[in-house]
């Protein structure tokens, strides 16, 4: 019974999966560019309302028609501390009519924030999620948590490592 069972798990995973096609021609295939939009995530990002340091609430949605970088961190945390040269070249490097980076501070104070950016003379915009509501909606498990989000409001890449070969991709108009 169990050789039974077993053929029958081996035509079901077939049916499932599919048997690899052989390919006849003989031709060469070229190689095809780097394509970032066939390994992006695409899933709509959620709007969110958070203040900035000066008290001014900030909308994604007001991005809209730029690509958005979102950095989930902490003033604790030493990778947090760790990127911030990094970032500042990032948010230095495209220009601001495509482009900005939204520093979202997790559950900490207005003062030890504003303390900590003023300290490390942070120049893009930081934004307070006391509560932690905006790194749950986003599903931010730790920090640091660099997200993308294109010009259409979609997420194309969450926890992102090479964010700058993904940023190159979509703001030099590929």
């Amino acid at each position: 019974m169990r050789k039974k069972d077993f053929l029958i798990s081996i035509l079901l995973i077939a049916a499932l999966f599919g048997c690899p096609r052989r390919d006849d021609s003989s031709k060469a295939k070229e190689p095809t560019p780097y394509d970032i939009a066939k390994i992006t995530m695409e899933e709509k990002a959620p709007d969110f309302t958070l203040k900035d340091l000066n008290g001014r609430e900030i909308k994604l949605s007001d991005y809209k028609g730029k690509t958005v970088m979102l950095v989930f961190s902490t003033t604790w945390c030493p990778h947090c501390r760790e990127e911030i040269p990094h970032l500042k070249e990032v948010y230095s490097k495209y220009p601001p009519k495509d482009f900005t980076l939204l520093n979202i501070d997790v559950q900490e104070s207005h003062e030890k924030v504003s303390s900590f950016v003023k300290a490390n003379e942070i120049p893009y915009p930081v934004l307070l999620d006391e509560k932690g509501a905006v790194a749950a909606a986003y599903n931010v498990a730790g920090v640091p948590n660099i997200m993308v989000v294109d010009k259409n409001g979609v997420i194309v890449c969450k926890s992102c490592r090479g964010v700058d070969t993904i940023l190159n991709s979509l703001l030099s108009g590929r």
